[in-house]
């Protein structure tokens, strides 16, 4: 099995796009929860199945991603991605984003 490591990127994400779901009067907290318990599926996923996942193809055109092989895996239900890097027998969770924003600009700049 895989070692999972959270970057501060990563976690900082999850809980901006938790209290977003939060303060959200169509959602509230029975959605944040259900956000989080998402997000936990989808890691637990990527622990035990990391190259079943997707490459991330942008990565390969920027300079400072292009060493890592990103992959990401879909969030059950919402409209997010969890972005990661397998190294050796590591897995790093690198980021999670909404697929409404432009990913393939901020992930790169958000990594720097």
């Amino acid at each position: 099995m895989y070692e999972l490591h959270k970057s501060a990127l990563f976690v900082r994400q999850l809980r901006f796009f938790a209290n977003e779901y939060l303060r959200d009067v169509n959602a509230g907290k029975v959605v944040a929860v259900r956000f989080i318990d998402r997000v936990e599926e989808a890691t637990h996923f990527i622990q035990h199945n990391p190259f079943a996942c997707v490459s991330y193809v942008e990565a390969g055109r920027h300079p400072q991603l292009a060493q890592y092989d990103y992959r990401k895996w879909r969030v059950k239900g919402f409209p997010h991605s969890i972005f990661f890097k397998v190294d050796g027998n590591v897995i790093t969770i690198a980021g999670i984003y909404a697929q409404k924003m432009n990913i393939a600009v901020r992930f790169p700049s958000d990594l720097k």
